[in-house]
C-alpha cells in the first residue's frame, strides 16, 4: 500500500469517526429530552448510550420508539393517566 492509500484510508476512517461520533450525539440529546413511560427507561438508555456507544445508538435507534412516549402515545398515556408528570401539592 503506497502512502496516498495510506491517506485515503486514514481520512475515511476519520470522517467515519465522526459521523459515528454526530450520530451518538443525536441518540443521547434524543434521550434527554424525550419522555419515557418511566424513568427508569431514561436512565437505562443513558447508560447504554455512555457505556455502549456504537451497539447502543444501533440498540437505541431500533428500540427506543417502544418505551418513549410521544404524539399520539403520549396524549393516550395522559388521558389514562391524568396525573402523570404533574407534582402533586401537599
Amino acid at each position: 500500500m503506497d502512502a496516498s492509500a495510506q491517506y485515503i484510508v486514514v481520512a475515511l476512517l476519520g470522517l467515519l469517526s465522526l459521523l459515528m461520533f454526530v450520530m451518538w450525539v443525536y441518540a443521547l440529546v434524543d434521550c434527554l429530552k424525550s419522555q419515557f413511560k418511566d424513568s427508569g427507561s431514561k436512565v437505562a438508555w443513558v447508560l447504554a448510550l455512555l457505556f455502549l456507544p456504537v451497539l447502543g445508538f444501533i440498540i437505541y435507534m431500533i428500540f427506543a420508539k417502544q418505551t418513549k412516549l410521544g404524539g399520539r402515545r403520549l396524549k393516550i398515556y395522559m388521558k389514562m393517566n391524568p396525573n402523570a408528570g404533574r407534582s402533586v401539592a401537599r
